[in-house]
């Protein structure tokens, strides 16, 4: 079967689309010591009639997920109903594809799974929007495509949707900003070593140099010579 895909108005998004599914390799390491990918599948979306991209479906992730992770770091243009139309098209695209062991296992690990309700979705976004406001994202998209609630409760979820992604880009640059301090106050304590470390190495060839013109003078100093004295006691200090 085949569909198509167009990104032109939001309304006809899905008009010209069109998709291949192709298994892909479970993720591991193989018997020749190379890694194999995560993904489960890959839906080839066709723009324009002429530019394609391949989405990938990992194995933790279903259409939600994936759909997020592609307009958020492969388009580059994180919108609410964007990524709901692409998240129909995966949807589709995978919903004849077998369903390995390793899929299921990693659903559950990565709190993609399909929950009974809108409500339970609702529920773990609300769990996580504070510190992960991309999972809180993706859980507020799942209910909002939850067949059978009120439009208006829809229209709500997809605004939350909207509002959990302003906050991850508010928290993407805050965690940049942190990290460029970060990265500022650790080049300084690197110089500040470098200059500790470069004057005790000149602290150690003075000294060395004076141990050296005392062990020369040891050789014509006579007994009691009070500069040999005093310059040795200085070096030992």
């Amino acid at each position: 079967k085949r569909a198509t895909y167009c990104s032109k108005p939001m309304h006809r998004l899905l008009a010209t689309l069109a998709f291949a599914v192709a298994a892909a390799e479970i993720a591991d390491v193989g018997p020749d010591g190379d890694v194999r990918t995560n993904e489960w599948i890959s839906v080839p979306l066709k723009f324009n009639d002429k530019d394609t991209v391949d989405v990938a479906i990992h194995l933790d992730e279903d259409a939600v997920a994936a759909a997020l992770r592609y307009v958020w770091d492969i388009a580059k243009r994180p919108d609410a109903g964007f990524a709901r139309k692409i998240a129909d098209v995966l949807e589709e695209a995978s919903s004849d594809t077998p369903v390995p062991d390793d899929r299921v296992h990693a659903l559950a690990g990565s709190n993609a799974t399909k929950l009974k309700t809108a409500g339970k979705h609702v529920k773990r976004a609300e769990e996580a929007r504070e510190d992960r406001p991309r999972s809180a994202a993706a859980d507020y998209l799942r209910a909002a495509r939850r067949k059978g609630i009120e439009r208006s409760v829809e229209e709500q979820y997809m605004r939350e949707v909207s509002t959990c992604m302003q906050e991850d880009r508010q928290l993407q640059e805050q965690l940049a900003k942190e990290a460029q301090e970060r990265a500022i106050y650790d080049a300084r304590l690197a110089r500040e070593k470098a200059s500790r470390d470069a004057a005790a190495q000149r602290r150690k060839a003075a000294e060395a140099g004076l141990r050296a013109l005392l062990d020369s003078e040891e050789h014509t100093a006579k007994p009691g010579d009070a500069f040999a004295s005093n310059a040795r006691s200085c070096v030992a200090s």
